[in-house]
């Protein structure tokens, strides 16, 4: 026991020993170190610190730099800073832990900042897109003056072509290019492109309202005006305009669209060379940049449906304004209506040129607008040519001139090739409307005759017919330059036509003359001219008939059958009543109370001539007197057969009937035969003046009359 006390003594002391010597140890060896360890530690802890402070003073300053590169308009430098800043937060606050600098209190704003000031960005940048195009829109649109847009407009109509003012305008400088590239990019960088468009939309379409409200506040108020509120039916300004707009003249309001659509068509190109710019640019920067995961969103960038959209809401505005004046639009003549249709075809068709988009709801509405003038201009031809009808007085116009020559040569030639002259400048000169009085007899300077030709046969002509010949080359001017109503005006022609022959069926063979013209009687002469004057229309009728098929490709071939049957039959009731008139004038030279044939003492010694020879009875003279001078008129104005076969029909009605009646007198009577005879012989040697049908029927009846005598003393 006392040796493992002894024992456990020097223990404890040995281990009292040993803490003491390991006091004296760490207080001589270890604190020092832990120490120095400690100091080493803080030391680096404050190295990272200083780095992380420097990364978030270099992030605090490029955000600083980026506010201003924003104030200076470098939005490129400005949003490749923001990418770098973004890099940056993205890396770890330590490169042990996978703590990444946006996760630090003091950045903790900077994410929201930089989404910020990217937004802001991407606004700026679309403002900039719209605003650069649409100031650069306005500068060379305000380059060019009223006057040269006007002549510029006016020239591309009549020649039918769309010319430009100058290569400045259809080109853009190469610092422009720069800029829109500059904010093509930024806007691919934002992602951004719908953005932009959909504001450059609101814009563009804000600025082509505005062409159309400067040219209609001319007449209204020059204060700012939405358009909405100008075409609105409820608003004073809508008043206002629509007065103005119905108070003027078709010149003035032609004038005005005019200019409307030549600013608009120039606006409309503009827009299309910024098409095509963009695109180019855009292809360029595809190839140019690293823009692998964009690709979709810049070939996206096009500008097509904005000019789509542009075209259509012009019309649209324009459609408005065209109602607002329909009640004048559908009362236009002549060629206002001609140059209504062209002003706003031509406009449509350029913007289908550009957009590849036809105006459908502008081209209804001006063909509905001319359609209804048409429709008012024929009513008033019709009026017209029946006033001339009722009061022509069925003589040949003496001096028929050169322009008027040309006029049917015209209808000739249309069969084959439009006449150049039915085209050729008229639409935006000066011409003036043919009115009722058909002035084709200006003589000045003029080589003037009484009668048209047609293949080697001449024809005179009546008032009435110089202006059907008028209107039916205006209705072939109208149906060449607007195709659409072709069809409408094919039966307008028909309509006229038929109204033609019917009035001259009411006027001369219904005698109507008598009461409108104020002729005593309807005389050979008057009937013949009527069957001329048709002779002429049914020999003008196949060539209208050519002209419409080129023009039509198909058409309804049996109305202009009828209408040729129509005037073939009333020609040859004009023949049958040269046929009757005849007749009845032998009925009342046979039965006339004083010196008919019948009534006739034919005892009496005949009447002496101035030598003393005898002569004939009066009504063998007045027979003689009528029948010449009704083949006179035939022959002047009926064709050779068709007065040759008139002339035989009467002078087989001579033969019969005055056989006949010669058959039926007293042949006890003294000296009949002799009497009779020196009348038959009158008549045949008259007769030959006819021909040989003439020479033929003399001789037919004097035979007949002598056998007669024969049989009797027989």
């Amino acid at each position: 026991m006392q040796d493992l006390y002894k024992e456990s003594s020097t223990c404890v002391a040995r281990i009292k020993e040993l803490r003491n010597k390991l006091v004296n140890n760490n207080n001589a060896l270890v604190e020092p170190r832990l120490k120095i360890m400690e100091i080493m530690k803080k030391k680096e802890n404050l190295a990272k610190l200083s780095h992380v402070f420097k990364h978030i003073y270099d992030i605090l300053l490029e955000l600083s730099e980026v506010r201003n590169l924003i104030k200076k308009k470098e939005y490129i430098s400005a949003l490749d800073t923001i990418n770098k800043i973004n890099e940056e937060m993205k890396q770890n606050f330590d490169d042990s832990e996978d703590i990444p600098l946006s996760k630090i209190s003091a950045l903790s704003s900077v994410v929201k900042e930089l989404k910020n000031l990217t937004e802001d960005i991407k606004n700026k940048l679309s403002l900039e897109f719209a605003n650069l195009l649409i100031e650069d829109h306005k500068q060379i649109i305000a380059s060019v003056s009223s006057e040269v847009i006007s002549k510029f407009y006016s020239d591309s109509l009549k020649t039918n072509e769309v010319k430009t003012i100058n290569s400045n305008y259809i080109n853009l400088d190469q610092d422009f290019q720069e800029k829109i590239k500059v904010i093509i990019v930024g806007i691919y960088m934002t992602d951004s492109v719908e953005n932009s468009l959909e504001y450059y939309y609101g814009i563009i379409l804000k600025e082509v309202k505005n062409i159309i409200i400067q040219n209609l506040l001319l007449q209204v108020d020059n204060s700012p005006i939405n358009i909405d509120e100008l075409l609105n039916p409820m608003t004073k300004e809508y008043s206002i305009l629509a007065n103005s707009l119905k108070e003027m003249t078709p010149e003035d309001f032609l004038q005005m669209i005019g200019m409307i659509y030549a600013k608009i068509y120039l606006f409309i190109e503009r827009l299309s060379i910024y098409q095509k710019t963009i695109l180019d640019i855009t292809l360029n920067l595809i190839n140019k940049f690293n823009f692998a995961n964009k690709l979709t969103s810049m070939t996206s960038i096009d500008i097509t449906d904005i000019l789509v959209t542009v075209v259509d809401v012009v019309q649209v505005e324009i459609v408005k304004v065209l109602n607002i004046r329909a009640p004048q639009s559908t009362k236009l003549l002549g060629n206002d209506i001609f140059r209504f249709f062209v002003l706003h075809n031509r406009f449509l068709s350029q913007c289908e040129i550009l957009t590849g988009k036809f105006g459908e709801l502008l081209q209804k509405t001006v063909l509905s607008h001319i359609k209804e003038s048409i429709n008012n201009y024929h009513s008033e031809k019709m009026s017209l040519e029946v006033s001339i009808l009722d009061k022509d007085q069925w003589i040949p116009e003496k001096e028929i001139t050169e322009d008027f020559q040309n006029v049917v040569n015209c209808i000739i030639d249309s069969a084959v090739l439009d006449p150049i002259s039915w085209k050729k400048d008229f639409l935006f000169n000066k011409i003036e409307n043919l009115k009722s009085d058909v002035n084709f007899t200006d003589t000045a300077g003029k080589n003037l005759k009484s009668f048209i030709t047609i293949k080697d046969e001449n024809y005179f002509v009546t008032t009435s017919l110089i202006s059907l010949f008028l209107t039916v080359e205006d209705y072939a001017k109208i149906l060449i330059l607007i195709p659409p109503l072709a069809y409408d005006i094919s039966n307008n022609l028909l309509e006229i036509l038929e109204l033609y022959n019917f009035k001259v069926y009411q006027l001369i063979l219904g005698a109507g003359a008598t009461k409108t013209s104020g002729f005593k009687t309807i005389t050979a002469k008057h009937l013949a001219l009527a069957s001329h004057s048709i002779s002429l229309i049914i020999c003008l009728i196949p060539y209208i008939l050519e002209f419409m098929k080129r023009h039509l490709g198909t058409i309804n071939l049996s109305e202009f059958d009828q209408l040729v049957k129509a005037y073939k039959e009333h020609q040859e009731q004009i023949h049958l009543k040269f046929i009757s008139i005849i007749s009845d004038r032998l009925d009342i030279l046979i039965n006339s109370p004083s010196c008919g044939l019948k009534t006739l003492d034919w005892s009496k010694e005949l009447p002496k001539a101035e030598d003393g020879s005898p002569k004939p009875h009066s009504y063998i003279e007045s027979l003689v007197r009528d029948t010449l001078t009704l083949y006179k008129v035939l022959k002047k104005y009926l064709k050779q057969d068709i007065t040759q076969n008139i002339i035989s029909e009467i002078l087989n009605i001579y033969v019969i009937v005055l056989s006949k009646e010669f058959s039926n007198l007293s042949l006890e009577i003294e000296n009949l035969k002799s009497h009779v005879l020196l009348d038959l012989r009158y008549l045949a040697d008259n007769l030959r003046i006819l021909g040989n049908i003439g020479e033929e029927a003399g001789y037919k009846i004097i035979k007949n009359v002598e056998s007669m005598f024969e049989k009797s003393q027989k």
